[in-house]
């Protein structure tokens, strides 16, 4: 099956606004998990007269698997991470085969083959590798004749609950005859191990789908326009695609900025922004980025320079009585451009900051966390949580190990400017009154956006 096919079985599942969809992740901390094994090896030695010496004895390994979310990103790359969702309790049926050279444990170069199957919300992974360098670990003498190694892996996981049972069988056979003595030695070796236990689950739990910009149009009663600026030049805000294949909003914006003078800069946002904002403590969205450009100024190299693509939320004030944008905290997590950056990939940030003054010009950074890079026309899933009780912000890219961001400041309030949430393009040029007139440009696709159930009109 294809993960096309995948992806729009996930969307059936998930097409009604009341279907809730929860994922089940390995806990990154168990791994990789050692599974002890016993196993036994013989030798024999045969001299030239057709004398032999025969000696077996036992011995023991540990060997160490693998998350089951990287054995999935070994097959179906990042996307992988749906069949890790279940929406309703039902989960995504599917599988795959991937054959790679794992040279992990270098100077040995494992051609390995990993095979997965998913189903009522069980997964099946065989790990099935041999050797393709002789002697790679010197545990054939000298003029090995041949050296063949064998290993699998296999897992049996429930994704929901964390319930595995795991199985490992290896073996070896080797021979070598010694050049001037004539003396042939034969190795023939096999262990096995397995295993049954509970792996801990991390539960992303809650997500009901908001919108996946299935409609023609986009959907009035769910968003609503963003900010207008007269910098902003070439701009595009719609929805695009197939509806069997996913339809996404695309949004694309080129910006200018002054060129009255050479101090400071001058940004804004152009997207979508959510009618109740108040009501969204947790969203999760897909993110493509096709292009992104950000021309910086010569005359004004201290002009901050960046464009993005994001979501942006003002949660809430540490003032006990705000009477202005003082003390609203605005949270972002965005994929970014910046003028100095080098290659294709765009960095991952999550953030938060604190407006120091009325019209909120001045911010104190509260909490800054790098996630990761995308590339781009890659799809990416960008994913934060506000937790209110627990005075912290969680972000996370492409099912990544959650970021936990605690902070101190009061959190009572409501923000003076808001609350807020949007889903949209942001920059920042500085002014400048020297050519190339600086810029910003970026061209962006969001898709499949879930919040929490209690947010779904």
């Amino acid at each position: 099956m294809r993960l096309l096919t995948v992806l729009g079985i996930m969307l059936l599942l998930c097409g009604a606004a009341s279907a809730q969809c929860i994922t089940y992740f390995p806990d990154p901390a168990t791994f990789p998990f050692p599974l002890a094994g016993s196993g036994s090896e013989t030798f024999t030695v045969t001299n030239p007269n057709g004398s032999s010496n025969v000696i077996t004895q036992a011995f023991s390994q540990t060997v160490l698997f693998l998350n089951p979310r990287d054995q999935v990103r070994n097959v179906f790359g990042a996307s992988g991470n749906v069949l890790f969702q279940g929406c309703n309790n039902v989960f995504v049926s599917n599988t795959g085969t991937s054959t790679f050279i794992n040279s992990i444990a270098n100077p040995q170069n494992w051609l390995t083959t990993v095979t997965i199957s998913t189903g009522g919300g069980s997964m099946h992974i065989v790990e099935d590798a041999i050797n393709t360098v002789i002697n790679a670990d010197g545990g054939c003498p000298t003029n090995c004749s041949f050296d063949k190694l064998h290993y699998a892996k296999t897992y049996q996981y429930n994704i929901a609950n964390g319930t595995y049972t795991i199985n490992f069988q290896a073996d070896r056979h080797s021979l070598s005859i010694g050049p001037s003595t004539g003396i042939r030695w034969e190795h023939v070796a096999n262990i096995q191990s397995s295993a049954s236990g509970v792996w801990p689950v991390q539960v992303i739990a809650g997500l009901s789908l908001y919108d996946n910009f299935n409609s023609t149009h986009i959907d009035p009663s769910k968003w609503l326009s963003t900010f207008s600026d007269p910098d902003l030049r070439e701009v595009v805000r719609e929805l695009v695609g197939e509806e069997e294949e996913g339809r996404r909003l695309h949004l694309s914006q080129r910006a200018y900025s002054a060129t009255t003078d050479d101090v400071g800069a001058s940004g804004n946002i152009f997207g979508l922004a959510f009618p109740r904002p108040g009501e969204i403590n947790e969203i999760s969205y897909e993110l493509t980025v096709r292009r992104a450009i950000a021309v910086g100024c010569n005359s004004n190299p201290n002009g901050q320079i960046v464009t993005g693509a994001e979501f942006r939320g003002r949660f809430f004030n540490t003032e006990s009585s705000p009477t202005s944008q003082l003390g609203d905290v605005e949270t972002v997590i965005s994929a970014n451009r910046n003028a100095t950056d080098t290659g294709p990939a765009m960095e991952v940030i999550g953030f938060y900051e604190r407006c120091d003054d009325a019209n909120c010009s001045a911010r104190t950074t509260l909490g800054f966390n790098r996630l990761g890079f995308v590339q781009p026309d890659a799809v990416a899933t960008l994913h934060i949580i506000w937790e209110q009780p627990n005075h912290q912000f969680v972000f996370q890219l492409n099912g990544e190990p959650l970021v936990f961001s605690p902070y101190t400041v009061s959190d009572t309030s409501q923000p003076f400017f808001g609350p807020s949430r949007t889903i949209d393009l942001a920059r920042v040029v500085p002014h400048c009154t020297t050519r190339p007139r600086p810029f910003a440009s970026i061209d962006a696709f969001f898709g499949n956006v879930f919040v929490n159930g209690s947010a779904v009109p």
